[in-house]
């Protein structure tokens, strides 16, 4: 009796063997919007899971295009996962206002990623996006003051270039025109961050609408004009993942949530100053951040 049930055993582990070595690898693919910020963070999210899951295969899909083809892909699980701030997934994604108080908004938008697309709102990764106009060191000659007021009241007409995923905004671009009353010589230019900031250096336009943690925004030359009304908040960039990826994939939730509050506004800055201002490769640049964070 115990040698047959020796050889039952033995076959079962010879077919548990079989079935595993035909089995597919898994893979966890990471995504990201075509952006110089979100190349750099797809790297670091992709260098920290080979790191923290061996054994997983992780692909880089990384500068897929903009907020909805990225959200697109994640819907559709041709990517597991990528990084989004707050108020563009209640303002692109979404199509919703941005609730006042911050930690409403955060709860909001987890409840809502779940409930509409089951995926899930990690925690956030500690740097955030804020809308910021960006003009010359030198204001126009009938512009006076370094307030968004003072450029709105001035009656000069701007040229205004834009980053694409904020021009359809109403807490961006809708509020500048509507609350700051600023006049338009021309429609805004959509534009991606590096051209935009050399055309406004250049002097094709004379404001660049970007984000507070862009390369650019702290460079000589260049001057933030004061939101003087509080119109546009500070936004927290947290990892969106589908949460089937989750619960297939025992050590992910773990090994992303190791990069909660690793990040602030000055060190996003910085990494983007690198790969921008510096020419380096993301995935250098990743690899380091990871170094000096520990992990």
């Amino acid at each position: 009796m115990k040698t047959k049930y020796a050889s039952v055993a033995l076959i079962a582990g010879a077919a548990l063997t079989l079935c595993a070595c035909g089995s597919k690898p898994a893979v966890i693919s990471v995504g990201s919007k075509n952006t110089t910020e979100q190349l750099i963070l797809g790297e670091i999210i992709a260098a920290q899971l080979e790191k923290q899951l061996p054994g997983v295969k992780i692909e880089r899909k990384l500068a897929i295009g903009n907020t909805m083809g990225v959200h697109g892909a994640l819907q559709s699980a041709a990517i597991d996962l990528y990084v989004e701030d707050i108020g563009t997934a209640f303002g692109t994604i979404f199509k919703e206002e941005l609730p006042v108080d911050a930690t409403v908004a955060l709860e909001r938008a987890g409840t809502s990623y779940q409930r509409l697309n089951q995926l899930t709102l990690m925690k956030p990764l500690g740097f955030h996006h804020e809308f910021v106009i960006v003009g010359q060191s030198k204001p126009p000659a009938d512009v006076k003051g370094n307030d968004l007021t003072s450029a709105g009241s001035s009656g000069h007409a701007w040229l205004l270039g834009i980053a694409y995923d904020l021009f359809d905004r109403k807490d961006t671009y809708t509020a500048l025109t509507v609350r700051y009353k600023l006049s338009m010589r021309d429609l805004p230019k959509r534009m991606d961050a590096t051209p935009m900031y050399e055309a406004l250096n250049s002097g094709k336009i004379e404001l660049a609408g970007g984000y507070s943690t862009d390369a650019y925004v702290d460079q000589p030359g260049f001057r933030i004009l004061k939101d003087d009304q509080d119109l546009f908040r500070a936004q927290p960039a947290c990892i969106v993942v589908r949460s089937q990826a989750l619960a297939n994939q025992p050590g992910l939730e773990r090994a992303l949530d190791a990069l909660s509050g690793k990040f602030t506004d000055d060190i996003m800055r910085k990494l983007n100053q690198q790969v921008d201002l510096k020419h380096r490769a993301p995935a250098e640049v990743a690899k380091e951040f990871l170094a000096s964070a520990g992990l």
